[in-house]
């Protein structure tokens, strides 16, 4: 059985509300070329989270594909943590918190 792009697909909704589930602030925001970053504000680091396609009607509709997720801080050094493809938002803001490191 192969997955789906919809079963890789997740919403800046589903992924603000998974942080926001555990006690962290996060908004999505337009980065430029119709890219879509998560920005989650962690004790030690603001984490990012994308690439993903923004819409502009509705921010929180816009979407990320979890096999193409960087989940890290933006120093170039910093390798980011590993998402599996498939993962749910919850599992994303796993990744979230253990990059703040």
């Amino acid at each position: 059985m192969s997955e789906t792009d919809q079963d890789l697909e997740v919403t800046a909704d589903e992924l603000t509300g998974a942080l926001a589930a555990k006690g962290i602030d996060a908004f999505v925001h337009q980065t430029g070329g119709n890219t879509a970053t998560i920005y989650a504000t962690l004790p030690r680091n603001i984490i990012i989270v994308g690439p993903g396609v923004f819409n502009y009607e509705n921010p929180g509709a816009s979407v990320f594909t979890s096999q193409d997720l960087y989940v890290g801080t933006l120093a170039e050094e910093d390798p980011g943590i590993a998402v599996t493809p498939g993962a749910t938002a919850e599992k994303i803001a796993e990744a979230v918190i253990a990059a703040d490191r």
